[in-house]
């Protein structure tokens, strides 16, 4: 799946540690924010996991998230945000439009 495409680069940057982003200069920091922080990426991963109907995987995203708790961002809530906006079946409905060829 493609969610799961940037889960290694994560684990990684979760493995190295907070000590390079302590060390980072005001510059590197600006073009670190531009990209989606380790908790986006997760929870991203988590809100299309939580779509498969299955008790298992909605249990697990519960523990992910509790785990991520207190690194959960501005981007992150609003991910979460984006995702309670759209209206049911509204996702469903974009995908039907790129089966559709004239």
């Amino acid at each position: 799946q493609e969610c799961l495409a940037e889960l290694p680069v994560c684990v990684a940057q979760v493995l190295k540690g907070s000590a390079a982003a302590d060390g980072a200069a005001s510059g590197e920091q600006q073009s670190i924010d531009q990209k989606p922080t380790v908790v986006e990426v997760v929870l991203d991963v988590l809100l299309s996991l939580l779509a498969q109907p299955t008790a298992l995987l909605s249990k697990l995203c519960k523990q992910v998230v509790r785990a991520f708790a207190e690194d959960i961002n501005e981007g992150a809530i609003e991910q979460m945000l984006s995702v309670l906006r759209t209206p049911i079946g509204a996702a469903d409905d974009d995908d039907d439009d790129d089966d559709d060829v004239d």
